[in-house]
């Protein structure tokens, strides 16, 4: 999706003649650029597009509204939905996914098609290590793989200590398919199939 909004940037921008050789430069040739712009630099949260000022300007318009930059907003910005220690808990996951599919393989091999989601609450010492695990809402997954999961977040220690002290887990399990293996992953990202 990065990949989709950056060829969108740049399209873009060429058609507004700020397409750069890097994000230091801009088009500074006016035959570039379509009638009523001002130059186009790229700003350290993406092009800077200047509405149109001097004669092709609105007779009514303030001049200096007029010259004044915009910055067009960073995508990646926004209002965050994550859980209290997201990143925290993105850290543990990523520390412990070889054990927690362990985990949910152990779980397969009762029930194959298993697939769900469970949460867990992990309150953290200032040292980072675990100190309780409250499991929360889980569905579609077995209870010996909810306590398999348990038992681990409650030996866990975060290096260097969370953020905050109560971390919220979420965690996704899927069953493998023809092209993967079974995984888990964590609950509050997009799935992404792989393929």
């Amino acid at each position: 999706m990065r990949i989709l909004l950056v060829a969108s940037v740049l399209a873009l921008s060429a058609l507004i003649g700020c397409a750069g050789a890097d994000a230091g430069t801009h088009a500074s040739a006016p035959a570039a650029q379509p009638k009523g712009l001002g130059t186009c630099p790229v700003g350290p949260r993406g092009p800077v597009v200047a509405p149109p000022s001097g004669p092709t300007a609105d007779a009514g318009t303030d001049a200096s509204v007029a010259a004044s930059p915009v910055a067009v907003p960073d995508a990646d910005a926004g209002v965050s939905t994550a859980s209290p220690g997201a990143t925290d808990a993105a850290r543990a996951i990523t520390a412990l996914h070889t054990k927690l599919v362990a985990c949910y393989e152990r779980g397969l091999t009762r029930e194959r098609t298993m697939k769900g989601t469970a949460t867990f609450t992990v309150q953290t010492g200032t040292n980072g290590r675990a100190t309780g695990v409250e499991p929360g809402a889980a569905s579609g997954v077995s209870q010996p793989v909810v306590a398999c999961v348990h038992a681990l977040f409650a030996a866990y220690t975060w290096t260097p200590p969370p953020t905050t002290p109560r971390v919220v887990v979420e965690l996704r399990f899927i069953p493998p398919n023809p092209y993967d293996g079974a995984t888990v992953e964590d609950a509050t990202r997009p799935h992404d199939p792989g393929f």
